[in-house]
């Protein structure tokens, strides 16, 4: 397994946003279903063309979530900025986070052309996923405490706006209204859909028209790949439901789910070919095991779901150290088996 892969098993949502709408052409579809129809009228989508992310910081790098498009308006150049947020709470003041990353591309900016006048005018869409819709202000004055003050003061604050496109607004009819390709429809509805539907197999069966047409498509081979390693990712679901449920889709999809299954199985086996999480993980089992045999095997299994656990969630927090304490022998091995699947503690501890 590749670094590629191994990313895109740690952070499956981010890396199915990236797979999909790092092309041009999709991106441009997604812009144009979510911008304003003003905005939409005034570029030239037909220059639209992806920014480096090291143009704008070299700590992004190529994994990242973020992308940065430019295109022209009139006869001026403007970026785009496209951002995927999933969120299992709201977060306030994300437009906080959004705003530095509009700083740093005009700092970036200034730094590769000195001689400029004037910065180039930035559009930042934000494809917002919560378990709720969002619930707060996009435009950073609703961040203010204004209330009660002159309007000399608003008037002195500064004014920024997003373009929220909120998939936790609508329903998959929904994205379908927007007669998008399916090249751009369908990771949507992966991303809106999969992590929260009850019974995964009939959501593939209701997709099987799609992924039939997307597999007949040009050029999008590695995206169809990224969608069924997508399911795979985020749900902790038995192989053989998965596999019965990509059958009916066709044998494509079922060799590419079983495919992605041996990929991550084989690369378990192979240490040599492990990527840097998984050595973690074999080094949090060496640890462990070291432990156990000094200290007795319950005292061996805790170490070691805390070296898992710290290698996948980070540093861990009292009431989790007291929770493996008082925990059983059957209970730390059920939270050991779900720790190399879990996307967040609570997934491990089945909260």
């Amino acid at each position: 397994m590749n670094p590629e892969e191994t990313w895109f098993l740690q952070n499956p949502h981010d890396a199915l946003f990236r797979a999909a709408f790092a092309d041009p052409v999709r991106a441009g579809e997604l812009l144009r279903s979510a911008l304003p129809a003003a905005l939409v009228a005034a570029i030239d989508w037909t220059t639209l063309r992806a920014v480096d992310p090291a143009f704008v910081d070299p700590e992004l790098g190529e994994h990242h979530a973020d992308l940065l498009f430019e295109a022209r308006a009139g006869r001026r150049r403007v970026l785009i900025r496209l951002l995927y947020e999933h969120k299992a709470t709201f977060e306030r003041f994300l437009l906080l986070q959004v705003l530095r990353y509009h700083l740093r591309v005009w700092e970036r900016f200034r730094a590769e052309q000195p001689e400029a006048e004037l910065l180039p005018a930035i559009v930042s869409v934000v494809l917002y996923h919560g378990q709720r819709p969002w619930q707060g202000p996009t435009d950073l004055r609703g961040l203010l405490d204004l209330e009660g003050l002159p309007a000399p003061f608003t008037a002195l604050q500064p004014q920024f706006h997003v373009v929220l496109d909120d998939l936790a607004a609508t329903d998959a009819e929904g994205l379908h209204r927007r007669r998008l390709s399916v090249g751009t429809l369908l990771p949507l509805l992966h991303l809106q859909q999969v992590w929260r539907h009850r019974r995964i197999a009939e959501l593939i069966a209701s997709w099987r028209r799609l992924y039939r047409k997307l597999q007949v498509q040009s050029g999008t081979r590695q995206l169809y790949r990224q969608l069924v390693t997508y399911v795979v990712a985020v749900r902790n679901e038995d192989h053989m439901t998965l596999r019965d449920a990509y059958a009916k889709v066709g044998k494509p999809a079922e060799e590419t789910m079983m495919s992605c299954l041996q990929r991550i199985h084989q690369a378990a086996l192979r240490v040599g070919e492990r990527s840097g999480h998984e050595r973690g993980l074999e080094e949090g089992l060496q640890k462990g095991l070291q432990k156990g045999l000094r200290q007795g095997m319950q005292r061996g299994q805790i170490d070691l779901l805390c070296e898992l656990l710290q290698h996948r969630f980070g540093e861990l927090g009292k009431t989790t150290l007291r929770r493996l304490e008082r925990a059983s022998a059957a209970e730390l091995l059920q939270w050991s088996r779900a720790v190399l699947t879990a996307q967040s503690l609570a997934d491990v501890f089945g909260d």
